[in-house]
């Protein structure tokens, strides 16, 4: 049985540091703080990751890691935190009880990061340079230590994921966006449906107040010493193959598969009923009880899995294939095969008793993604380890997690949905691209009523399938090192 301890923010921050506090444990600790949750994103040519030519593919990761440390450096500058690492995206929290009382730092926080990504890592970035954008909200979010993929703390709030979901849509690179409620007063921004982007990286007379010259110079020579730092650096190889106990912060693991990301679709609405009702300790317990989840897939699927960290309410995993079976032979299924099994979990074989009173009204969305020879992305895919704010974060690189996470929120998806890539279409059996529909132009997109209706056209029974689960470590076999070791 698990126990549960409130701590306040000032309390709980300091232990995220510690390897020990994402951890297996039976004592959860968990926070709630009101404030601005930030995103960064950094878009650069992921064709590269997927590079025959290993120094190319490094080149990628390595970008990726100095913007890492750098945003980290550079957030410590103005009083924010690091929250999570997401490969081209990082989230930040500055708490702040009232949006004014910090709203004149985030605008010289977000001008003097973009103005520094834009003079250091572009030049750095060269010709896969493509854009950089932030966007944040105001408002409560609690936060949960969980050990599911190398260990991360979860954020949920509706503050926490609208940024998030702006980014996904598009922000002009340059601009940070802000909802209309807070940034539509603020002088030089484009309307942008519900939000307004602004422009952080060129000043003009109106927008002057909001660029810090100190603070910028200040950022810049943070991430020129990161950069000085690499250009001296020895390099390293990226790993082939899972090894017991590897460490993805020095052996990147270079790799094929096919990535999963699940959303819990209308979850936001317990979490906005938590904390109107000032119930946040049990909405813990409920998401608590909703990450273990995954673990039911993995017992299904049968295939080994790499796990990456949740990002709020939304769940992401490499699925690769067996033995004696080729990245183009899974692919022909695994949509399907993969849709059925993590949507049925909740339907079938007793799911509803035991998972209605934890997803309630919520429903999971899919993404997945792979690609192929001819598109370039083939299931390449790099797995890392990034350092900040004390602690590892595990990301995936490459065109199969982007697309994934791109599918996922395509426009019109909902709950009991699978969506992926036109490309993926293509190279699904013939007998079961009539169970996909065009959403938009560049993915298609099917339902859990249909999955289930097509199980015979599934090469194996999903019931006997089992993959073993390493507790709070990953279900990738064998399991890399643990962050908290």
């Amino acid at each position: 049985m698990k126990n549960y301890e409130r701590l306040s923010f000032d309390n709980f921050w300091p232990l995220v540091s510690s390897r020990s506090f994402f951890g297996p444990t039976d004592l959860i600790r968990f926070s709630d703080l009101i404030g601005f949750h930030v995103y960064a994103d950094l878009r650069l040519n992921l064709d590269v990751a997927a590079a025959e030519d290993t120094a190319q593919a490094m080149k990628c990761v390595n970008l990726l890691e100095d913007f890492t440390t750098i945003s980290d450096r550079c957030a410590g500058l103005v009083g924010a935190r690091v929250l999570e690492v997401q490969g081209e995206r990082i989230h930040f929290v500055l708490p702040s009880p009232d949006p004014l009382n910090q709203l004149g730092n985030l605008l010289k926080f977000s001008a003097a990061l973009t103005r520094t990504v834009y003079e250091e890592l572009k030049p750095a970035a060269g010709d896969d340079w493509r854009g950089f954008s932030m966007a944040a909200d105001h408002g409560p979010a609690v936060l949960i230590p969980s050990s599911f993929g190398g260990g991360s703390v979860v954020s949920l709030g509706n503050a926490a994921n609208q940024p998030a979901k702006k980014l996904g849509r598009g922000v002009i690179s340059g601009h940070l966006a802000l909802p209309n409620q807070i940034g539509k007063a603020l002088p030089g921004g484009k309307s942008s449906g519900e939000w307004v982007e602004i422009d952080v990286n060129q000043p003009i007379a109106a927008t002057q107040s909001m660029f810090d010259n100190k603070l910028t110079e200040g950022m810049r020579q943070a991430a020129r010493s990161v950069l000085e730092q690499r250009a001296q650096w020895a390099g390293r190889n990226f790993a082939r193959a899972m090894s017991e106990g590897i460490s993805f912060a020095t052996t990147p693991l270079k790799t094929q598969g096919m990535c999963l990301r699940a959303d819990l679709d209308g979850f936001t609405k317990a979490v906005e009923h938590a904390f109107k009702s000032q119930k946040v300790g049990e909405l813990v317990k409920q998401f608590t009880e909703v990450m273990q989840y995954p673990v039911v897939f993995a017992q299904k699927i049968g295939k080994p899995l790499i796990e990456l960290p949740w990002a709020g309410d939304c769940y992401t995993v490499l699925v690769q294939p067996q033995q004696r079976e080729s990245v183009e032979e899974m692919r022909g299924t695994l949509p399907v095969e993969a849709g059925r099994c993590w949507h049925g979990i909740a339907y079938e074989n007793g799911g509803p008793s035991r998972w209605s009173r934890f997803l309630g009204a919520a429903k999971w969305a899919l993404g997945l993604a792979c690609g192929d020879r001819e598109e370039g992305g083939n299931g390449n895919a790099i797995i890392a380890e990034f350092s900040a704010a004390g602690r590892s974060f595990r990301v995936i690189v490459g065109w199969c997690g982007r697309r994934a996470k791109d599918a996922q929120e395509t426009s019109g998806i909902k709950g009991d949905d699978v969506v992926v890539p036109v490309v993926d279409y293509q190279n699904l059996e013939e007998v079961l691209k009539p169970l996909f529909e065009l959403a938009g132009s560049n993915y298609r997109y099917s339902t859990y009523p249909k999955l289930k209706n097509a199980g015979k056209s599934i090469a194996k029974p999903l019931s006997t399938a089992f993959t073993k689960h390493v507790t709070g470590i990953s279900i990738a076999l064998p399991a890399p090192k643990p962050f908290w070791l």
